[in-house]
């Protein structure tokens, strides 16, 4: 006598796992691919900057310069940081670069040179490691024309309303940088490193 055969039925349930977990292995590929690129162009975009000729007052500067407000660059090497600054009110500039608040006087005058940038995972948030940073570490600023060399005095923490950071410091020149102290959108508080300027090395 001729068996029977048993048609399996499909398992739903081990078919939606599968397709969410391919899904979420797109999303994250995407992910990573976008930072990688990010990243890519960001160092590119450093490389340019660098090699670029020093501009002086007479120089022709194009009608629309999309790095006009980039002012030079960071580098901490302890962290493995090296990206643009830009100087300027913009604070979309976030997205891309460091930003040095327009007030601040330029190295090496004396006065408070404060620099934000974003602490997380994005290709720009180039502060997410300041709690490996101690008093002593060493932090240059680099504007094709001199790099100045500042060393790290205090490190410490803020309410995000706190902005006596920003004091003008009149009788030094001085570094503070500023980021979220946690990887949040809404994180209240600040992580404050300031610095001060202990050598001026032309390029």
């Amino acid at each position: 006598m001729e068996k029977k055969k048993t048609i399996r039925k499909p398992d739903w349930l081990n078919i939606i796992g599968i397709l969410l977990i391919l899904t979420g292995l797109t999303i994250g590929g995407i992910d990573l691919f976008t930072k990688y690129t990010d990243r890519r162009d960001q160092a590119q975009e450093l490389q340019d900057f660098m090699k670029a000729p020093q501009l002086t007052d007479t120089s022709e500067m194009p009608e629309e310069d999309a790095n006009k407000n980039v002012w030079g660059a960071i580098t901490i090497d302890k962290l493995g940081v090296n990206h643009l600054i830009a100087k300027t009110n913009d604070w979309s500039y976030l997205n891309r670069y460091v930003v040095a608040y327009e007030s601040s006087p330029n190295p090496p005058e004396n006065g408070n040179f404060a620099i934000a940038g974003h602490n997380g995972n994005c290709a720009s948030c180039v502060f997410r490691d300041f709690d490996k940073l101690e008093t002593g570490d060493i932090v240059k600023l680099d504007d094709k024309v001199n790099t100045y060399v500042y060393k790290i005095e205090k490190i410490f923490t803020v309410f995000h309303t706190d902005v006596s950071v920003l004091d003008h410091t009149p009788n030094e020149a001085t570094l503070t940088l500023i980021t979220c102290t946690r990887q949040s959108t809404e994180d209240e508080y600040r992580t404050i490193v300031k610095a001060t300027l202990v050598e001026t090395i032309p390029n």
